[in-house]
């Protein structure tokens, strides 16, 4: 018998209800199955929610770095560092700056620019997941 096919799992972190709001209905709209939280979460939090991507802002709780801190955390963990991340911010300036980008870059973290279109949006999940938005789940 095969595999039962799951949605993907998309969480979204966002210090901003209404770009949450939009995430969520655009994405759960296209099949995903989504998270969505204003805060950052601990990595336990992670495995245990086991999200396919993370789709996150960079700045948090009035134009801190928290996304930074959040990225190199998931990115040190053994146990989420395989979890995809799209970037997905309005902090422009600072993502094209070459080194910043060359970070990202290194890390496999993809960027959306605020505001966006939702169909770049969605290319960029359906590339950074490389397929449609359901995998088949062995549970």
């Amino acid at each position: 018998m095969p595999a039962p096919v799951l949605p993907v799992h998309v969480l979204v972190i966002d210090d901003s209800q209404d770009i949450l709001d939009l995430l969520r209905d655009l994405l759960e709209e296209e099949g995903y199955r989504v998270t969505i939280s204003m805060v950052v979460l601990t990595m336990d939090e992670l495995v245990a929610l086991a999200p396919d991507v993370i789709m996150h802002d960079m700045r948090f709780e009035r134009g801190t770095e928290t996304g930074w801190q959040f990225l190199s955390m998931v990115r040190l963990d053994s146990r989420v560092r395989p979890i995809p991340v799209i970037l997905c911010t309005g902090a422009v300036t600072t993502v094209k700056d070459p080194q910043i980008a060359e970070r990202l870059a290194t890390l496999g973290v993809r960027v959306v620019l605020k505001p966006f279109l939702e169909d770049e949006l969605l290319q960029v999940l359906t590339e950074t997941l490389g397929s449609a938005p359901t995998v088949p789940h062995n549970g």
